[in-house]
């Protein structure tokens, strides 16, 4: 064994607590203590743990393997798998709100620029006016048409002018006899604007009275003396069709003198012509359906003969009442449509005869029977004269309320006259 690995006899162990206790000039070797050329050892003894011989007196080569400081070791925790969790759940939060701050503008897209038509169509639309109620209906309907002037139109209700045109569109009908029992009609055009309106036939003073009574341009084609002289009496707003000024036309299909025809358009254009542009009167009161169950779901009424009787079949389905004149049903010629009324009024007072023509009391009061919502409401009527409005009370003396829509009048003289069952 070469001397330079002589084992170093051992030594008390120095009091200090480790090697970086030891004094600083035992840990810095210097070249002169480290052997240039160690010969190979045949044999290596096992070094004692316990050993802080001084390096230099072990034979190591410090200029190889310079010692390194031993630092020591930090305590970490194990991050547990709920924190983790939590962990990633933030940070995929921030990145997807950190994606949308970026993206989000390329999305949004710009608001166009109104343009001044559509500025204005905007203002147009919170504009728009309130509708107003119909004076003869009740039905809500613009401004320009509830101030439209009311025209009267006599038609006629023979077998040969059936089915008759206009009726469907009518806001008020009056019917009555003319003579022979054969009825007539006169109907009121306020808020209807039908396209063809006939046959028209010719006026009776009573006619004359209610086309009074609501102001209205009277279209007639002649008419009884009595008739006529009434026209002149109550300063009537005449419009006679036997004008031959283009207002009027001959059907056709039609033999006269069931053919004569016209339309609210032409009528209201002669109407114009003749400086009748409005019409001065008092509106009935009006009311909202309010079906209940029916007690009155046919109505008959025996006006003078089977060809001109009517009768009515309540249809809860649209609170209305489908109209039967002669046993058929009482339909629209131009549309096919069945004539159904939303108010069936029986209006009860005295006939008399004044030659062939018949005569009706049209002032002061009476009795009435009003079919509305599928049951029966008695009431009265009243009227101060040919020009006054008529004024409807109910059983209790209140005024009374038709509900909106078409009313159809039919004129009778006795209670008896008018019959309805369940």
């Amino acid at each position: 064994m070469d001397n330079d690995f002589k084992r170093t006899p051992k030594r008390a162990l120095p009091s200090y607590r480790g090697t970086s206790e030891l004094p600083e000039n035992s840990m810095t070797p210097t070249l002169s203590d480290t052997p240039t050329n160690p010969p190979a050892s045949t044999s290596v003894e096992q070094e004692d743990p316990t050993d802080l011989t001084l390096d230099r007196e072990k034979g190591i080569d410090l200029t190889l393997e310079p010692a390194k400081e031993e630092k020591p070791k930090k305590f970490r925790r194990k991050t547990s798998k709920k924190e983790k969790i939590i962990l990633f759940t933030i940070l995929g939060l921030v990145i997807i709100g950190a994606a949308v701050m970026v993206l989000l503008p390329r999305f949004q897209k710009e608001e166009p620029v109104a343009t001044t038509e559509q500025a204005q169509e905007t203002v147009a639309k919170e504009e728009l006016p309130k509708p107003i109620s119909a004076p003869l209906t009740g039905l809500d309907v613009t401004a320009d048409i509830a101030a439209r002037p009311v025209t009267a139109v006599m038609i006629e209700n023979s077998q040969e002018a059936r089915p008759q045109s206009g009726l469907l569109e009518a806001d008020l009908v009056f019917e009555a006899i003319a003579e022979g029992g054969i009825t007539r009609f006169v109907a009121m055009y306020q808020s209807g604007l039908p396209d063809k309106i006939g046959p028209i036939r010719s006026a009776r003073p009573y006619y004359v009275d209610l086309a009074r009574t609501f102001d209205a341009a009277y279209v007639h084609a002649g008419g009884s003396p009595d008739a006529l002289a009434r026209i002149s009496e109550l300063g009537i707003k005449d419009m006679s069709a036997f004008e031959n000024n283009g207002t009027y036309y001959r059907a056709e299909d039609r033999e006269a003198p069931h053919d004569l025809y016209s339309s609210i358009t032409r009528l209201d254009t002669r109407r114009s012509q003749l400086g009748f542009s409005t019409s001065t009167y008092e509106s009935w009161k009006h009311k909202n359906d309010t079906p209940q169950t029916p007690s009155a779901r046919t109505i008959d009424i025996a006006i003078s003969s089977p060809l001109y009787n009517v009768s009515y079949s309540y249809d809860a389905a649209s609170n209305s009442y489908p109209r039967s004149v002669g046993g058929e049903p009482h339909t629209d010629q131009v549309t096919s449509k069945q004539i159904s009324p939303k108010v069936v009024i029986g209006l009860i007072t005295s006939r008399g005869q004044n030659g062939i023509y018949s005569e009706y009391r049209l002032t002061g009061s009476g009795e009435m029977m009003v079919f509305q919502d599928g049951v029966m409401s008695r009431g009265t009527w009243s009227k101060e004269g040919p020009t006054a409005q008529f004024v409807f009370k109910d059983k209790n003396g209140l005024d009374f309320n038709f509900n909106k829509g078409q009313a159809w009048t039919t004129i009778v003289d006795s209670a008896s006259d008018i019959n309805y069952a369940m």
